[in-house]
């Protein structure tokens, strides 16, 4: 998460102590798991069923981002990946 959206939280981000950022939020949840803080994701990134530290909890007021998906304009894809493209588009936003 940028520093640019830590307005939501309605503070400086300066006075927040962040320790770690993170790509993936599979990693985070080891720095979680350890209680080494809290990670913000979206929701059911991560299955939280019998874990004693990873919780999904949403923030409230609900906040919204807009999400983007970009490829290069002739990109070749994996069967996969076209998969995985139709079933985006098929979704009722």
């Amino acid at each position: 998460m940028g520093h640019q959206n830590l307005e939501w939280f309605g503070t400086d981000y300066s006075s927040m102590n962040i320790v770690a950022t993170y790509n993936f939020i599979y990693n985070a949840t080891f720095m979680v798991e350890k209680d080494i803080g809290y990670a913000l994701c979206l929701a059911n990134l991560v299955n939280t069923e019998g874990s004693r530290n990873l919780k999904f909890r949403p923030i409230i007021p609900e906040m919204s981002v807009d999400l983007y998906i970009v490829t290069k304009k002739y990109e070749t894809f994996s069967s996969a990946v076209k998969l995985f493209i139709n079933k985006i588009k098929e979704y009722k936003f």
